[in-house]
């Protein structure tokens, strides 16, 4: 049963009182702090270089958000793409929005591969086992993402 079910629940979820990123102040695996958000990941992923950039204030969609502050999530999203795609050194750089479990705006960033396991369809990490980075492999991908990111 899906979440949008639950009436009571999904409207806590929506007013951002029961918003799981706005309880902890901030989402999990924070590694960098952006103009208008977080960027996270972990050392599972379902493809090599999954990262998801989360507004730092509850929002639900994009239309929520001044026009300034859309420009700015706008931007971060673009520095992202350039700085994983950079790092990683992906053929191609899918991103997505939804929200459907958290209603919290956040974006999805998919690096794309030669022989990637989803190559020629979508991206569906439900039935995968994801990819393990080592802790120094996910530390040289942290301090990689960072210093790209400084650089954008």
């Amino acid at each position: 049963m899906g979440k949008w079910t639950d009436s009571e629940e999904w409207g806590k979820l929506l007013s951002g009182d029961g918003c799981p990123i706005c309880l902890e102040g901030k989402p999990p695996g924070a590694i960098a702090e952006l103009e208008t958000g977080y960027l996270t990941t972990q050392p599972e992923q379902p493809l090599h270089g999954y990262c998801c950039l989360v507004l730092r204030r509850h929002a639900v969609e994009l239309q929520d958000l001044e026009i300034a502050e859309a420009e700015g999530f706008m931007r971060d999203m673009r520095a992202v793409s350039g700085a994983l795609q950079g790092v990683t050194g992906a053929v191609k750089m899918n991103v997505e929005i939804h929200g459907n479990t958290i209603p919290h705006l956040h974006a999805h960033f998919f690096p794309r591969y030669a022989g990637d396991r989803f190559e020629g369809g979508p991206i569906d990490p439900q039935g995968t086992e994801p990819i393990r980075l080592r802790p120094d492999e996910f530390e040289v991908f942290v301090a990689g993402l960072r210093a790209a990111l400084e650089e954008v």
